[in-house]
């Protein structure tokens, strides 16, 4: 896997000055003051399936992009260049759920100014290795369907995370969607396979590929302030929800 010097030309613009690591570890939190494990971790059958896959994955890839259920690296760059396109994290508190092997937290504290950012996987090897190619990043392994979360994030970040073939797939996303969007006090952005029409796909495939006119439609029933991306891949797409503020 190439290291983060080989990934430069994927940034955006830059917006900060200072050395990376002051930058991180001045804003590292410890997880037991947000994350409360809950008695329902690891009993959860979609959860259990999920991590299963993905470790299955990573015996036989290891740290590479695969592992991740990625075809390439700059697969999931295209998808983390559409969030830096909409939201300024300068000063914000992020949380990435999903976050792998914590890439795009790297991203974010090169190329942003006093990034809060916390990484968290179900997949522990993930998570180890994340720790051992970035110290500096705030990364815990926790599930937020069933792990108590305390904190509020400005922006919550989920990159992948809603791809997986599970039972009653809508059921699973309008969950999941929902959850998200609680943990945040300002904007949730996520990415999915899909489009409008659904692209066709078989049962017994990994991925689930949505109607992404389903999904906004959803996410306008949480919210009015929906933003849908769907110009730049012809089988993904993004969408932000954005909180509405109370009027004083």
């Amino acid at each position: 896997m190439k290291s983060t010097n080989d990934i430069k030309k994927f940034y955006p613009p830059k917006r900060n000055t200072g050395s990376v690591s002051s930058r991180v570890e001045a804003k590292i939190v410890p997880l037991r003051r947000d994350f409360a494990p809950d008695e329902a971790r690891g009993k959860d059958t979609t959860t259990v399936r999920l991590r299963e896959l993905y470790q299955d994955k990573f015996k036989k890839y290891g740290d590479d992009p695969k592992s991740l259920l990625w075809k390439r690296k700059g697969a999931a760059h295209q998808r983390f260049r559409q969030f830096w396109a909409e939201i300024d994290f300068n000063n914000k508190k992020v949380l990435d759920i999903g976050c792998g092997f914590g890439e795009f937290g790297i991203f974010l504290v090169k190329r942003y100014k006093n990034v809060n950012y916390t990484g968290i996987d179900i997949v522990p090897e993930f998570i180890n290795v994340g720790k051992k190619k970035y110290p500096n990043l705030n990364l815990a392994v926790a599930d937020y369907l069933t792990d108590k979360i305390k904190a509020k994030f400005d922006v919550v970040i989920a990159s992948g995370v809603l791809n997986s073939n599970v039972s009653n797939n809508m059921k699973f996303r309008e969950k999941a969607i929902a959850k998200m969007f609680s943990l945040t006090s300002d904007v949730l952005a996520f990415n999915m396979l899909g489009g409008h029409p659904q692209p066709k796909f078989t049962n017994d495939s990994n991925v689930w590929y949505a109607d992404s006119l389903e999904i906004l439609n959803y996410c306008l029933s949480l919210t009015r302030r929906v933003i849908l991306r769907a110009n730049y891949n012809p089988h993904d797409f993004t969408i932000f929800m954005y909180k509405v503020k109370k009027s004083v």
